[in-house]
């Protein structure tokens, strides 16, 4: 076999996080369930809503969609807040480990993503050696210090190791 035959018949788990606003469902969300991530294991992540409108969100959920809710940052996650939504990506993470444990890869994004899946499989593909964590993503310097974190707007990808050190400080 060659190479490429191999690669595609590699069976990759992966699971897709999305960080939604529940004000942009039909405008985002809806058309990416109808697209890319149709028929892929994803985990949504809501904002916060109300009650009505969480009743009405969960019915999006399938048996391979899953919704979630967040509540304003608590505990840990008010460690990154900074203004923005960072914070997200911890509850985002949690719900997906808890979701889909088996997960060789996580990948993580806004509601306004497309992911070409062919392309990202084979970058999966040249990273799927399982003993070595991966975080991949574009990094953000904030605040005085210029720290850094990689970015949910432009995507994170963590491998199951990666996703499983990050887990336990979670």
């Amino acid at each position: 076999q060659s190479g490429g035959e191999e690669r595609a018949n590699v069976n990759l788990r992966v699971v897709y996080g999305v960080s939604a606003s529940h004000r942009a469902v039909k405008q985002r969300l809806q058309p990416m369930l109808s697209t890319w991530l149709k028929g892929e294991k994803a985990v949504v992540l809501f904002d916060t809503v109300d009650a009505k409108e969480k009743a009405t969100l969960s019915e999006l959920s399938t048996q391979n969609i899953s919704a979630a809710f967040s509540e304003q940052p608590s505990g840990k996650d008010t460690a990154i807040t900074n203004g923005n939504g960072a914070w997200k990506v911890f509850p985002l993470l949690r719900s997906m480990l808890s979701a889909h444990p088996s997960a060789d890869f996580f990948v993580l994004v806004d509601d306004d993503a497309f992911v070409i899946k062919e392309n990202l499989r084979e970058l999966l593909l040249l990273h799927s050696n399982p003993k070595h964590a991966l975080y991949m993503g574009r990094a953000i310097a904030f605040g005085p210090l210029m720290s850094s974190y990689v970015d949910g707007a432009s995507g994170i990808i963590l491998n199951a190791e990666a996703a499983r050190r990050i887990g336990l400080a979670l």
